[in-house]
């Protein structure tokens, strides 16, 4: 969260054209936010039944196999072009 939450809003910023950023920026927030809702949530009820460190196990095995998609998706992926000016 501490990487992607700013980076991501930056690039919204840049990327989206001024009339509809604050509609992009509210849609990536609510999305962001119920999926943290929905982790805490899940998560709540898979450690209360299977302890911690199974729960905390899962979760790192689950963010293993995301960050691996990530890495596969942007691997052929361009740097943006700055606009200067």
């Amino acid at each position: 969260m501490g990487l992607a939450f700013t980076s991501v809003g930056a690039i919204i910023a840049e990327l989206v054209p001024l009339e509809s950023r604050g509609l992009a920026m509210g849609g990536y927030n609510t999305c962001i936010y119920f999926g943290m809702m929905l982790s805490s949530a899940s998560m709540g009820a898979i450690i209360r039944n299977i302890g911690f460190e199974h729960g905390f196990l899962i979760t790192a095995v689950i963010n293993l196999f995301l960050v691996g998609i990530f890495y596969l998706l942007m691997k052929e992926f361009s740097q943006i072009p700055v606009k200067n000016g």
